[in-house]
């Protein structure tokens, strides 16, 4: 239930930040983000996520399944965006939303070369109720929101936007 109801909370406030559109400026006025409320879930494989184990992280939330042909577009320049700025403390996390066996997951991320750590929402996840897919969230080292990506966004773009929050001082 615990975890139903954080879940059902991030979904809501992705839901009411909705004006933060695909494609739209990053928000710049670091005070106006939304702060996102702290979530759980498992990892393929075993162990547990939370978002606020990341904070002083720029996070980078990116919900796709197998069958999405724009996901499978987006992989490979996430890994690479992932790779260039990891020592700048980004990272990147797969949010899967395929149903079934995890089989065809495991085949898609040796295939794509994924690198990057796949998070499985439970079956009765608000998550899986997104319907444009791939979404992507740009979260700052605050936690806050600072750009929701829905569909495929370019390559150029993303790498401009999380090179915008890197520049970011970080607070202590």
């Amino acid at each position: 239930m615990k975890r139903f109801l954080f879940a059902s909370i991030i979904t809501a406030a992705l839901f009411c930040v909705g004006v933060v559109s695909a494609h739209s400026q990053a928000n710049p006025d670091t005070a106006s983000r939304p702060t996102l409320p702290d979530v759980s879930l498992e990892r393929l494989g075993g162990g547990s996520w939370k978002l606020s184990e990341h904070k002083s992280s720029i996070v980078l939330l990116n919900f796709w399944a197998t069958w999405c042909e724009p996901c499978r577009t987006e992989i490979p320049y996430l890994q690479k965006i992932a790779d260039k700025h990891a020592k700048a403390g980004l990272v990147v996390f797969g949010i899967n939303l395929d149903d079934g066996e995890t089989a065809v997951v495991d085949k898609f991320i040796e295939e794509y070369k994924m690198q990057f750590p796949v998070l499985i929402p439970p079956a009765d996840s608000p998550f899986r109720q997104l319907s444009e897919l791939p979404t992507t969230l740009l979260i700052d080292r605050e936690g806050r929101l600072v750009k929701r990506y829905t569909g495929a966004v370019p390559e150029a773009e993303l790498e401009k936007d999380v090179a915008e929050i890197v520049r970011e001082p970080k607070k202590d």
